[in-house]
């Protein structure tokens, strides 16, 4: 004899197992959110990432070379466009008409003023001054030309040992402190050859002194650099 389950047989079935297992401790299953779903993978993300990143590791090729440095750059800002302040011809170009008036109507600026301009014709934009001081790394710079890494810090990574540091080191720039000397007055204020006088003549405002005065007697410093080669003008990097 054949017997017919209809949808109102499968139905009382259903609640009576449902019936069951809630008196004898069943785990009950429910239907799950879709927006749960979606967060799940970013909230257990956030847990699994949620150390501060506050290093950022910027490595480069020179010729058949490979260097690195360390700068104390919050993960947010551990970016190519942090870095790339010359980003175009005109920017450029501006930078080496600034220089020229410093040069022509302040006299006891002309030191210092001949290494800058060396520096601001060998690059092409796009352009980093501060990787072309470090690496003597020209441009243009693009996106696959550097690579950039967030750390959790520095001193974490090894940065801060005695070797890479000078033995007047206090600390690293901040972002804020390295995008204030993103401009040809503090450029060439930081240039050993430059004389206090041209620094007065220069009128730099007052709040910045302490920075720039740092930097100078290399109590701060804007990166760490080092090099993955036996590289005589920098020590070895940390094995990161």
């Amino acid at each position: 004899m054949l017997v017919r389950i209809n949808e109102l047989t499968i139905l009382s079935y259903f609640l009576l197992i449902l019936s069951l297992c809630c008196s004898s401790g069943c785990i009950e299953m429910k239907t799950p959110n879709p927006s749960s779903l979606i967060l799940a993978l970013p909230a257990q993300k956030n847990i699994y990432t949620g150390q501060i990143f506050n290093g950022c590791l910027v490595t480069a090729q020179r010729n058949t070379d490979r260097f690195s440095i360390c700068f104390a750059i919050a993960s947010e800002k551990c970016k190519l466009d942090f870095f790339q302040n010359l980003k175009t011809e005109v920017i450029l170009q501006k930078r080496k008409d600034d220089l020229t008036f410093i040069n022509i109507n302040l006299p006891n600026c002309s030191v210092g003023t001949g290494s800058l301009f060396a520096k601001y014709n060998a690059m092409f934009a796009p352009a980093s001054s501060v990787l072309k001081d470090y690496m003597d790394i020209n441009g243009p710079i693009h996106e696959g030309d550097i690579l950039l890494t967030s750390l959790p810090s520095c001193g974490d990574s090894g940065f801060l040992e005695a070797k890479y540091l000078s033995d007047e080191f206090l600390r690293l720039l901040n972002s804020n402190e390295l995008g204030s000397t993103n401009s040809v007055e503090v450029e060439l204020a930081m240039i050993e050859s430059t004389t206090s006088s041209c620094i007065d003549d220069l009128s730099f405002q007052s709040s910045f002194l302490p920075i720039l005065t740092g930097i100078r007697e290399k109590r701060f410093a804007r990166g760490i650099p080092c090099s993955f080669q036996n590289d005589l003008n920098y020590e070895l990097c940390p094995n990161l």
